[in-house]
């Protein structure tokens, strides 16, 4: 589902904010990214890009965290993805893998 998509929280937000007319939000979409990304920080998240992540790091059935392709781990409380939930899951460890969602998201 891209942010375009019906349903899409983006569209949701856009209709609510313009009375369900089409519009673009003030200082365009990436206003919104930044917003997005300014109330991650705020709540206390840490956003890094441009670095690759060579695998999701998984505890007792749950991500912990991510290590660098470069070799840095990077214990957290939550991992979120931008990328394809095909890539995504691919950086998973085979032996955690649910066989049901990776039949879905193929």
């Amino acid at each position: 589902m891209g942010p375009r998509s019906p349903n899409s929280l983006l569209v949701w937000l856009n209709r609510i904010a313009a009375g369900d007319q089409l519009s673009y939000p003030q200082g365009g979409l990436s206003a919104v990214t930044d917003a997005l990304a300014t109330a991650c920080t705020t709540a206390g998240a840490q956003i890094i890009t441009g670095d690759a992540v060579a695998r999701i790091d998984i505890a007792a059935d749950r991500a912990v965290g991510v290590t660098l392709a470069r070799g840095e781990n990077i214990a957290a409380g939550s991992v979120l993805s931008s990328i394809a939930p095909q890539r995504t899951f691919a950086l998973v460890p085979p032996d955690h893998r649910d066989t049901g969602m990776m039949r879905q998201v193929r």
